[in-house]
């Protein structure tokens, strides 16, 4: 069975939104779905130098086009990813050409007898289940920001030296 890592934007000063739609950007996290003709996205970088992953106010994941060179080849025949135009600008305003990676049917990943949840249905600590990771090797965590990798995606990305990604956690499904 493959590891995961669960994966999110590295702790940086957040990129600001520009774009003036941030119903759907927020949808994106919260509503399953196909998004067809979808309005401009544009964040402003706070940091200086631009990173492959790019933590942004949204929580969407934004990811440049490096990113999905690596990441569209190693899905899983069971992911469905979305790739959605969006533009990055940085500090002096430069667009860069840059990709919301949405999910539109989030898989419940969870192993419901080793996981911890709280009061929330976020869990406090997550314990994967490999029979819902069969076929996925990139999944989102459901009602989070974190992103799954399996270990030959992350590895490809550390390869490929793609920036602006921090590793939370490795899980071994069981």
């Amino acid at each position: 069975m493959l590891s995961y890592f669960q994966v999110i934007a590295t702790p940086v000063p957040t990129a600001r939104r520009l774009s003036a739609d941030q119903d759907f950007v927020r949808k994106l996290r919260f509503t399953p779905g196909w998004r067809m003709s979808p309005p401009s996205i544009e964040w402003q970088l706070q940091i200086d130098q631009p990173t492959d992953w790019v933590r942004n106010i949204d929580q969407a994941r934004a990811v440049s086009p490096a990113v999905r060179e690596v990441v569209e080849p190693l899905l899983g025949p069971a992911d469905e990813v979305q790739w959605i135009p969006a533009t990055v600008r940085t500090r002096e305003g430069d667009p860069l050409p840059y990709w919301v990676m949405h999910f539109p049917h989030p898989t419940d990943i969870y192993d419901e007898d080793r996981t911890i949840r709280g009061a929330s249905p976020i869990p406090m600590s997550a314990a994967l289940s490999a029979a819902k990771l069969e076929g996925h090797t990139v999944v989102p965590g459901p009602l989070t920001s974190y992103t799954y990798l399996a270990e030959p995606v992350l590895q490809a990305m550390k390869e490929r030296g793609l920036t602006g990604y921090s590793i939370e956690k490795r899980h071994h499904p069981r």
